[in-house]
């Protein structure tokens, strides 16, 4: 008789052991689950944040084709030059008006 509880024991402490081994790794995989969750949320807000930079490149490179565009065309320079540094065609009178605030 004392050999079946002896025998009852260590089954005991055999399944005792065994489902604190898969406690442990249970735990062990929720841990890494929930720190990958983390990551890929911290990944998805650097990608929203580079692709809103992309979109703003995008339309100051867009602006800047756009200018060199327009910088080809010899009317819109002659036009842009006599805004700028107030430049003026042959026999042309420029009309200079004076603010007269006091």
């Amino acid at each position: 008789m004392n050999y079946a509880v002896d025998k009852n024991r260590g089954t005991r402490r055999r399944k005792k052991l065994i489902y604190l081994f898969i406690l442990i790794i249970s735990c062990y995989g929720v841990y890494n689950f929930v720190h990958l969750m983390n990551q890929i949320e911290d990944k998805q807000v650097e990608v929203l944040t580079l692709q809103k930079d992309l979109e703003a490149f995008r339309k100051t490179h867009q602006t800047s084709q756009t200018e060199i565009r327009r910088l080809n065309d010899p009317e819109y320079v002659m036009q842009r030059d006599r805004k700028m540094f107030h430049m003026t065609k042959e026999n042309e009178i420029p009309f200079i008006l004076q603010d007269n605030a006091q």
